[in-house]
C-alpha cells in the first residue's frame, strides 16, 4: 500500500477484513481479528498450538518446519502456505470484486487441500 502511494496511486488504506486498522502486511496476516481467527482455526485443526506472531518470526518458524520430513510438519507447512494464499486471494476478491469472506469455506478449502496432498503422498505421488 505504501509503495503505491509513493507513485501517487490512491488506494484504500483500511483493512478490507475489519475496517478498523491500516492494512499493513503484519495487520493483514497476523493482527486482524478475521485473519487471526483463520490461523487459529487451522492450527487448532492441526492440533498445533502456536501464538500468531509477526511475519519475520513466522518465516523462521515455518522454514524450520519445512526442513523436517515428518508428516505433521509437512501438513503444517502446506497449511501455512494455503492460509497465506487464501488470505491474499480473499483480500483481492473483496477489494476488487466486491466478494465476501466466509471463514468456514476457506477452512474447508484448506482442509481439503491438505487431505488431497496427504493422499497423493501416501500413494507415492500418484492419484
Amino acid at each position: 500500500m505504501d509503495r503505491l502511494a509513493k507513485f501517487g496511486i490512491q488506494v484504500q488504506v483500511d483493512c478490507i477484513f475489519c475496517g478498523k486498522a491500516k492494512e499493513t502486511f503484519d495487520h493483514l496476516y497476523f493482527d486482524c481479528h478475521s485473519t487471526k481467527k483463520l490461523w487459529e482455526r487451522i492450527l487448532k485443526w492441526l492440533e498445533h498450538t502456536r501464538l500468531i506472531g509477526d511475519w519475520y518470526h513466522k518465516l523462521i518458524w515455518i522454514s524450520s518446519m519445512a526442513k523436517k520430513k515428518e508428516c505433521k510438519a509437512e501438513m503444517i507447512t502446506a497449511a501455512f502456505t494455503m492460509v497465506v494464499y487464501c488470505i491474499w486471494r480473499e483480500r483481492n476478491s473483496m477489494r476488487f470484486n466486491n466478494g465476501g469472506y466466509n471463514i468456514d469455506e476457506v477452512c474447508k478449502e484448506i482442509a481439503m487441500h491438505i487431505h488431497i496432498q496427504g493422499r497423493r503422498k501416501s500413494n507415492g505421488g500418484q492419484d
